[in-house]
């Protein structure tokens, strides 16, 4: 935290967190360094679970990208997938988690595990390239994932350029029987109207919205903002992920609005394969009454 500080210009406060972005002194370095990571097999996938609330098993995960690197350690991506954008990485990064992150889900069903809904991330440079829907069915078809156990998820922000372009490629994919997520909603450029128009299956519950929730004197904008959303989203046909979860009153008021599922540090954090498949065994990962 502190040569982040001194690489932004000094006099300034940064706290220490594993997610923080790249500060400038480290970018060039940085970007030239993942043109290798990814052949080196420096690059990661581990799998945040998702939990249903309604009956506390683990219902799915996500998968989570990181970089062992050489010299700094355990990268998170929001240090790193903005610079893999600006070096042209984003293609070929993303492919690789999708085509790694199947072949896992294929070999936890092999194993005798219990479906388990895989959720990939796609970059805004994916979903503007005309071709990526042909990728991506073409890795699903070479793995051999069910792909009704397969989430792609969009951020809000992704969807700033051609919205007809983007609308194209997640309705071939969806259409293909995978399901589509959307990221940030209400913190992002996406309107009402693109929620109802895009081809999605579930909201996620942006971080901003459900931090305010479990509070001990508790702020009723707060409450309602995260109930409006929830509630319409259910109307749109949508389920609801809360994200960022990391208190079980945050839980239980998602509960009390009618969430569907909900990640964050309480249900658990990244974890790697063999863990998962633990997890698994277990009846449920978190209480029914919290």
């Amino acid at each position: 935290a502190m040569t982040r500080a001194k690489n932004w210009g000094g006099n300034k406060v940064e706290i220490y967190a594993l997610d923080a972005a790249a500060a400038p002194g480290e970018q060039p370095m940085l970007k030239e360094e993942l043109h290798e990571a990814l052949a080196a097999g420096q690059l990661l996938l581990a799998y945040r679970p998702q939990v249903d609330l309604a009956s506390g098993q683990l219902a799915g995960v996500e998968a989570c990208i990181g970089w062992d690197h050489p010299r700094h350690g355990r990268l998170e991506a929001a240090r790193f997938m903005p610079l893999a954008e600006e070096a042209g990485l984003a293609m070929p990064i993303g492919e690789w988690a999708l085509r790694s992150a199947c072949q896992q889900n294929v070999a936890w069903r092999a194993a005798g595990l219990p479906a388990l809904r895989m959720t990939v991330k796609l970059s805004a440079r994916q979903l503007a390239h005309p071709g990526t829907a042909e990728s991506i069915l073409a890795i699903v078809k070479e793995t051999g994932i069910d792909q009704r156990c397969l989430d792609l998820d969009i951020a809000d922000t992704a969807l700033a350029g051609d919205k007809v372009l983007a609308g194209a490629i997640l309705g071939r994919l969806r259409r293909a029987g995978m399901r589509i997520s959307i990221t940030g909603f209400g913190t992002g450029g996406a309107s009402l109207h693109a929620l109802a128009e895009l081809p999605l299956d579930v909201l996620k519950l942006d971080r901003s919205f459900v931090a305010r929730l479990g509070q001990a004197e508790q702020d009723e904008s707060a409450w309602a903002l995260a109930e409006s959303i929830i509630h319409m989203a259910h109307r749109l046909q949508l389920s609801v992920v809360a994200e960022a979860v990391d208190s079980a009153a945050q839980l239980a008021d998602l509960r009390a609005m009618g969430c569907d599922l909900a990640q964050g540090a309480y249900v658990g954090q990244p974890l790697g394969a063999d863990e998962i498949a633990h997890l698994c065994s277990r009846p449920r990962i978190i209480p029914l009454v919290a």
